[in-house]
């Protein structure tokens, strides 16, 4: 969940990424995934600021509920027919399995496992300055609210936060202006705790159990 505002993706990446969207909403929406995930992070702030994916974000984040994993992971096959590779899994301190990466065309699709805390949601993500030679940190982001809406987006109709206002400002304060210096790993509002770990492993791998 990267987002650095001082790079901007070509056409091209860019025009792949929402055909990847879109097909990958199209496949799930065959499958028992359907509506049972949501968009969240960059995808997210893009609508709700520009109308369209962010110029500079390189990747598509979803979240989906931690008790749906099972049926998330019965989705592969379909994805992998159509295009979509896995590619690697970000395993927690406790050796949970918490975000998963796929590509297609090149382009990062990554899945979010969440967990209900009271009222709040939260989401366990991976960065850092790793071209620094700084550590990968295990992030737990905290945002308000549980309640899902529907939305269109490139002629689909997905699932957002329902307040998606409160959930962008808990990640980036004033979202409405961009900050060409922002990171998620480090400025998000949202972090409750940033701990370093090992780093990701490859997919595919054993699944620990619920």
């Amino acid at each position: 969940m990267k987002i650095n505002l001082g790079a901007v993706l070509p056409g091209f990446r860019r025009a792949r990424l929402v055909e990847g969207m879109c097909k990958l909403h199209d496949v799930l929406a065959d499958t028992p995934m359907h509506n049972k995930y949501w968009i969240c992070g960059g995808a997210l702030l893009g609508w709700a600021r520009e109308g369209a994916l962010l110029k500079h974000d390189p990747d598509v984040d979803f979240h989906f509920w931690r008790e749906d994993l099972p049926i998330f992971l019965k989705s592969i096959p379909a994805l992998q027919a159509a295009g979509f590779a896995p590619d690697s899994v970000w395993v927690n301190a406790k050796g949970r399995a918490t975000e998963y990466r796929l590509k297609y065309k090149l382009c990062g699709f990554e899945f979010f496992e969440a967990v209900r805390a009271g009222k709040n949601t939260q989401c366990t993500f991976y960065g850092g300055n790793i071209s620094k030679g700084a550590p990968v940190s295990e992030i737990i982001f905290e945002t308000p609210g549980c309640e899902l809406a529907e939305f269109e987006f490139y002629g689909r109709t997905w699932l957002k936060p329902a307040d998606h206002e409160a959930y962008l400002r808990a990640q980036y304060g004033d979202w409405k202006t961009p900050d060409k210096k922002f990171e998620s790993h480090r400025d998000s509002r949202a972090i409750v705790s940033s701990t370093p770990i090992a780093g990701k492993q490859p997919w595919p791998k054993r699944v620990p159990k619920k």
